[in-house]
């Protein structure tokens, strides 16, 4: 299918499907021969995620939008056919998918949008554990004005859930402030003294304001840790 209009309607419809799909599997009468067709890795879910990587960088931005529904469809089907259902990140298959999707180039428009639907659905501490880089890998990419938009998304995405999870962890005040900090504003604050001029200005217009409506007080942490460099770093 070549024409924008049709592709957007099969498009539609598979995201329909893949709705009515999850729809079915939550009810305990959902056959058993059903749940083994849907379970991630199958042959009919391999042929969805074939479509979805095919247009998951279409001109149009609705079908871009039903490549990432139906993403996030095929992830919930996983979660309630396989059996990992208690804990999706010890399952073989999300994390070979997740390692597949880190691995493709980041020049790829597409893997943002998929990557934060794992994020929404495992959480930030799961792949961080899988590329503890990727911080540093992100900000780096936001030099390039095509790529700092959907750089800055998935980094919202991450350390808005990492900040979640450390908070759950520690309920004792602010002690899961350190260590988010070494995770998000160490990398920045590393780009931000060591890139040229040029090279910052979309981490400061996307990245920088994000960071700081998650946690204001971080402001605070950035001026005294810049305070606290060595004055050989102009």
């Amino acid at each position: 299918v070549k024409e924008s209009s049709t592709v957007m309607v099969v498009a539609r419809v598979l995201t329909l499907w893949s709705g009515a799909a999850v729809d079915c599997v939550q009810v305990d009468t959902c056959p058993p021969l059903l749940r083994s067709s849907l379970v991630g890795g199958s042959p009919l879910i391999a042929r969805l995620h074939h479509h979805i990587y095919a247009h998951w960088e279409h001109p149009l931005d609705g079908v871009r939008h039903q490549m990432r529904s139906m993403f996030q469809n095929l992830l919930t089907l996983h979660q309630h056919c396989s059996d990992h259902k208690s804990d999706p990140t010890s399952d073989p298959y999300i994390t070979q998918l997740t390692q597949d999707l880190l691995a493709l180039e980041w020049h790829m428009k597409g893997k943002y949008g998929t990557l934060g639907c794992l994020v929404e659905h495992l959480g930030a501490e799961y792949l961080l554990k899988l590329d503890c880089g990727l911080p540093s890998r992100l900000l780096g990419l936001m030099w390039d004005q095509t790529m700092a938009p959907y750089a800055s998304d998935l980094l919202e995405k991450l350390f808005v859930s990492h900040k979640t999870q450390l908070c759950a962890r520690c309920r004792d005040g602010d002690t899961w402030i350190d260590g988010w900090h070494e995770v998000w504003v160490r990398p920045l604050l590393q780009v931000l003294c060591t890139a040229r001029l040029d090279q910052t200005t979309y981490i400061l217009d996307y990245f920088l304001p994000k960071l700081l409506r998650c946690n204001p007080s971080s402001l605070s942490h950035m001026v005294q840790a810049l305070q606290e460099m060595p004055t050989c770093t102009e």
